[in-house]
């Protein structure tokens, strides 16, 4: 592009709706205080211009896990007996 960003401006956009404005061919702009989460909006902007970001084609359903697949679990330092969080990694 021609115009020029503000100085900064990189560390400005939430890629979920950056991704499907940029796909769209339109501008994107969102704002997160977390750089954390601006570096994984970098990488997928960044995948998206390669050609190498996995997306669900349209019209297709979102994929439900198998009873059997694990997508969660609990983390070792809560301690579901006693309801409370305890120093298990430590």
């Amino acid at each position: 592009s021609s115009r020029q960003q503000p100085e900064g401006i990189r560390r400005w956009i939430q890629s979920t709706s950056a991704i499907a404005a940029l796909k769209h061919g339109r501008e994107a702009f969102g704002i997160d205080r977390d750089l954390a989460f601006l570096a994984i909006a970098e990488r997928r902007l960044a995948d998206l211009s390669q050609g190498r970001l996995p997306m669900r084609p349209s019209g297709q359903p979102v994929r439900r896990p198998k009873l059997s697949e694990r997508v969660a679990q609990v983390p070792l330092e809560w301690d579901m007996s006693r309801g409370e969080v305890s120093d298990a990694r430590r």
